[in-house]
């Protein structure tokens, strides 16, 4: 059995089930005829806005899990990031009589100065 997609948010800690039912309950309100769209929003906002709201309301739920789960995967980026910075720089503050001397140390290869995705690409195999 092939992985989800719910599979993969669960695995970097995205998990919305409140979303999802949510999600659910309001795909739930769609009607396929007469009268389109939300269907216990008839009669107004009229029939062709109805579809359109309706329309965007569906896009803006169906992105959210996608947003989320592209914030979860920024998120750990940045959190690799801080800990390769973190153990290049834990030498970069030295205590001097007159006062801190903050003297971080020059890049070594490209690497060090790239985000991780331009790191693997230039990075010799």
């Amino acid at each position: 059995m092939e992985p989800t997609e719910g599979d993969a948010r669960a695995a970097i800690g995205v998990k919305q089930p409140h979303w999802a039912s949510l999600e659910s309950e309001i795909f739930a309100d769609f009607v396929e005829q007469q009268p389109y769209g939300i269907g216990w929003w008839a009669p107004d906002p009229g029939t062709s806005r109805r579809i359109l709201i309706a329309d965007q309301l569906s896009c803006c739920l169906a992105s959210v899990a996608g947003n989320m789960t592209e914030a979860s995967l920024h998120w750990l980026e940045y959190l690799d990031a801080s800990d390769r910075d973190s153990t290049r720089l834990a030498g970069a503050v030295k205590m001097l009589p007159d006062g801190p001397l903050i003297d971080p140390p020059r890049p070594r290869c490209p690497s060090n100065s790239s985000p991780p995705i331009l790191s693997e690409c230039i990075r010799p195999a």
